[in-house]
């Protein structure tokens, strides 16, 4: 196995591991089982590319079982099974292939093989493995991707990313490029040190959704002399209804059903609704976090075509939530 050139590096490795991997646990679930559902392929270079392990399902049962799907967390983890019935007493082979692809640190992936069983509720059952490990590299970045979390449309993100020495005992950051020209980076330039913290303060994107972007650290090192830095959120109002608009379906009344929540898990109370159109009647169930709003109409879906459902909060920044009605051949929301 790699071993790192310094012990500080080694400490910092098995901290990761420790930190973010756990430990593998025996995971056995009725009818299939794996007697080591999780792999620890330890600490490897990121030059090693890859790690690959295969796991042993067994059907502990007496009847064939069969399998619905195999999927993994990550595009960087494949999975797949030979076939999808497994007979009685049989092992089937299940191989997994982990791809580095520029990550760093502690990993952890996991796969989830879904089957059929007749004593769950829903007549499924899944069984997980799980591949950990660390992918050292010249410079080790921590967390491995910034999330962001939630943040208002058009506001600012902030997060901190540590770049620390994995094969070197110091180096230096000469410059940080941004990916958005509004972006800031903060940190120690051209300082030797074994690690560097890296603060970011990023422009929320207008458009609800998920974002993402990277940032890229130049160093001194000839074997890393640039280390990317991505980073991922998701914009999303303060308080939002869902759906965001009523589909209403031609030539029938309308009845449909809105939800209020917050994606910030602020907390606010829903004190007036009404309608536009005086034909649409709204009903208000003021659950405690997501409030539930009944729209209902004797009137066709068409000459309702436009109308809003005005919602009003107790929320100072976000009062007034509109929804829009649109007429179309698709059946209502709900």
């Amino acid at each position: 196995m790699f071993q790192p050139r310094s012990r500080w590096a080694a400490a910092y490795a098995l901290c990761l591991l420790t930190t973010v991997g756990g430990r593998c646990d025996d995971i056995r679930q009725a009818l299939l089982t794996c007697a080591q559902p999780c792999f620890d392929f330890g600490t490897l270079p990121a030059s090693e590319q890859s790690a690959s392990h295969t796991f042993d399902v067994e059907n502990t049962s007496t009847e064939t079982v069969e399998v619905l799907a195999v999927s993994t967390s990550c595009d960087c983890l494949t999975a797949e099974l030979e076939r999808k019935t497994i007979r009685p007493g049989e092992a089937l082979a299940l191989p997994v292939h982990l791809m580095f692809q520029g990550r760093s640190g502690a990993q952890r992936r996991a796969v989830h093989l879904v089957y059929r069983t007749p004593d769950a509720p829903d007549g499924t059952r899944t069984l997980t493995f799980t591949v950990q490990g660390t992918i050292l590299t010249p410079v080790m970045r921590y967390p491995d991707s910034l999330d962001l979390g939630v943040q208002v449309p058009g506001g600012t993100a902030t997060g901190t990313v540590e770049l620390a020495a994995g094969q070197v005992r110091a180096f230096r950051i000469h410059n940080v490029g941004l990916d958005r020209a509004d972006a800031r980076a903060d940190y120690q330039a051209d300082t030797a040190s074994p690690r560097h913290l890296i603060h970011l303060t990023l422009p929320v994107p207008l458009r609800i959704g998920a974002f993402s972007g990277f940032a890229i650290a130049t160093t001194d090192l000839p074997e890393m002399p640039q280390v990317q830095i991505p980073y991922q959120g998701l914009a999303a109002p303060l308080i939002e209804a869902q759906p965001s608009v009523i589909a209403a379906r031609r030539g029938v009344g309308l009845d449909a059903s809105l939800t209020l929540f917050s994606a910030h898990r602020i907390a606010f109370r829903v004190t007036q609704v009404n309608a536009t159109d005086a034909r649409i009647r709204v009903t208000l169930d003021p659950a405690e976090e997501r409030p539930r709003i009944h729209v209902t109409s004797n009137a066709l879906a068409e000459s309702l075509h436009g109308a809003m459902v005005r919602i009003t909060t107790d929320h100072p920044i976000c009062r007034i939530i509109e929804v829009p009605i649109r007429a179309s051949a698709a059946p209502a929301q709900m």
